[in-house]
C-alpha cells in the first residue's frame, strides 16, 4: 500500500520542491553519507525510454536524484556506479544490502509495497524506479501532480536482465558502465552453454526459498533454473512463489535440492546449516530421497545468490546439476568479482558460508 499525500502536506511539498529548483539548493546526494567518488551522470538531451510494462515514459534529462526501490535495483544502480545519484530507497532493501552501506536517511517506506509518497516528493526526485509487483500503478498516479515520474524496472525477472540494464543506464545516464555490466553476465551465459539443452537430458530441480515456498511458471527462480539448463520440478504450476506439496516432491524425486535459509552479508553458521538440515530430512518420506541419499541437496544463503539479477544463480544450480560439466569453475568467484568489482565491497570472504551441502 502507497501511504497517500494529504492535502496540505502536498501543498507544501509543492513550495518546498519549487523553490528547491528555483534555488539550485535541491537536497544533495549527501544523505548517503560518505561514499567514493564516482563518475557524474551523462549529460545529454531529454531520456525517452519503454519500461518493463510497455510505458513510454518521458524525462527532461538523465535522473540525477533517483528514488530506487528493491535490491535487485539497486545493486544494479550501484554497480553502474549510480551510488551519488540514489537519494532514497525502501527498507527492506537497505538491511539486505547491508554490505553495500546505504544509510537509513535514504529510507522512504518499509519496502516496496509499503513507500510514504510524502518521503518521495521530498527527496526532490527525478525519477522513481520500482518493480512491476510492488503497486506502481497507485504510487505513479500519486506522483504526477508532482511530475515525478514512475520507470517499471524488474531486475528480479532474469531473461530481461540486458534490457533491465540498458533501461536502468538510459534513465541514469549510464551507457558506459552499462557495457561492463553486460560483460560480466556474458560470461556467465557462455559458461551455461556447457548445460544440456535437450528437456529429455536435463536434471530436475527443486527450490525451497526461506518462506517455505517453491516457484512457479512466472517465479524470477524458475527463470534461473531454465538458465541452468535444469528442469524446475514445479515449472508447470503458474505463479510466482507457490505453495509446496510434500508428497509432489516425494512423488517427483529430484536430481537436486536447493534450499534458501536467509538472505544476509556475511554467510550463514555450520549451525544453522545443521538446523535446516535436520528440519529437511524429519519430513516424512524426504529422508529416501536421491536428492537427500546421494549428497545432491545444498542448503544456501541467498545474499550471494540474488546480486546481479539473479545472473549468478544458475551458475550454482548448473554446478550442482552437472559438476562434471563444471569442474573448472566455482560460482563464488563470479559472487566476489561482482562484489569488489561492481559494489565496491571490501573484505568479502566467499568462505563465510553462503553454500552447505549435505553429506
Amino acid at each position: 500500500m502507497i501511504r497517500p499525500i494529504s492535502r496540505g502536506a502536498a501543498a507544501l511539498l509543492t513550495v518546498a520542491v519549487l523553490a528547491g529548483a528555483a534555488a539550485g539548493c535541491a537536497p544533495t546526494s549527501a544523505d548517503a553519507g560518505p561514499v567514493a567518488p564516482a563518475a557524474s551522470p551523462a549529460e545529454s538531451q531529454a531520456v525517452d525510454v519503454v519500461d518493463d510494462q510497455g510505458r513510454a515514459v518521458h524525462l527532461d534529462a538523465p535522473a540525477k536524484r533517483a528514488v530506487v526501490v528493491g535490491s535487485f535495483n539497486v545493486d544494479l544502480a550501484l554497480a553502474l556506479g549510480a551510488r551519488d545519484q540514489i537519494v532514497g530507497t525502501d527498507e527492506q532493501t537497505i538491511e539486505r544490502l547491508a554490505a553495500s552501506k546505504l544509510p537509513e536517511s535514504l529510507s522512504v517506506g518499509a519496502n516496496g509495497t509499503e513507500l510514504n509518497a510524502e518521503a518521495i516528493v521530498a527527496k526532490d526526485a527525478d525519477v522513481v524506479l520500482i518493480y512491476r509487483n510492488h503497486g506502481w500503478q497507485e504510487l505513479a498516479s500519486t506522483l504526477e501532480a508532482f511530475d515525478i515520474p514512475v520507470v517499471v524496472l524488474s531486475t528480479w525477472v532474469f531473461d530481461q536482465w540486458d534490457e533491465s540494464i540498458d533501461l536502468a543506464a538510459a534513465v541514469l545516464g549510464r551507457p558506459q558502465e552499462a557495457a561492463k555490466v553486460h560483460a560480466f553476465s556474458d560470461d556467465i551465459a557462455g559458461l551455461l552453454e556447457r548445460s544440456p539443452q535437450d528437456p529429455g537430458a536435463q536434471a530436475t530441480l527443486f527450490y525451497e526459498d526461506s518462506a517455505g515456498k517453491s516457484t512457479g511458471s512466472e517465479g524470477g527462480k524458475n527463470f534461473a533454473i531454465r538458465a541452468a539448463g535444469v528442469r524446475n520440478l514445479f515449472a508447470d504450476v503458474a505463479g510466482n512463489q507457490i505453495d509446496v506439496d510434500p508428497e509432489a516432491v516425494i512423488a517427483g524425486n529430484p536430481d537436486v535440492i536447493a534450499v534458501e535459509t536467509t538472505n544476509i552479508y556475511g554467510g550463514s553458521s555450520a549451525s544453522e546449516y545443521a538446523a535446516k538440515a535436520g528440519e529437511l530430512t524429519g519430513r516424512p518420506g524426504w529422508s529416501a530421497l536421491g536428492a537427500i541419499t546421494s549428497g545432491n541437496t545444498y542448503l544456501y544463503n541467498a545474499w550471494a545468490f540474488d546480486l546481479a539479477g539473479n545472473q549468478i544463480t544458475p551458475l550454482f544450480f548448473a554446478k550442482w546439476a552437472y559438476p562434471e560439466l563444471y569442474q573448472d569453475v566455482d560460482p563464488l568467484d563470479y559472487v566476489a568479482r561482482w562484489a569488489h568489482d561492481y559494489l565496491g565491497i571490501e573484505g568479502f570472504d566467499p568462505a563465510d558460508g553462503y553454500v552447505h551441502r549435505l553429506s
